[in-house]
């Protein structure tokens, strides 16, 4: 996930330089791709912490028993 922001932000800064390679960003769109590339981080974080949250709960059911 990094890594495509990483590749993102050499696309969007290569653009100044190669020329028309990407169509222009208006910058009003540039708070849509922050909250994008948090949404991109939050959500495999937030589904791996509910995973292990569930793997623990499992596993005091078990020792309950």
């Amino acid at each position: 996930m990094v890594l495509v922001l990483v590749i993102g932000a050499i696309l969007l800064e290569s653009t100044r330089y190669a020329g028309n390679f990407l169509p222009d960003i208006p910058s009003e769109t540039f708070p849509w791709l922050i909250g994008a590339g948090i949404l991109m981080i939050a959500f495999p974080v937030l589904i791996g912490l509910n995973g292990a949250l569930t793997n623990r709960r499992r596993a005091q059911n078990f020792e309950a028993r």
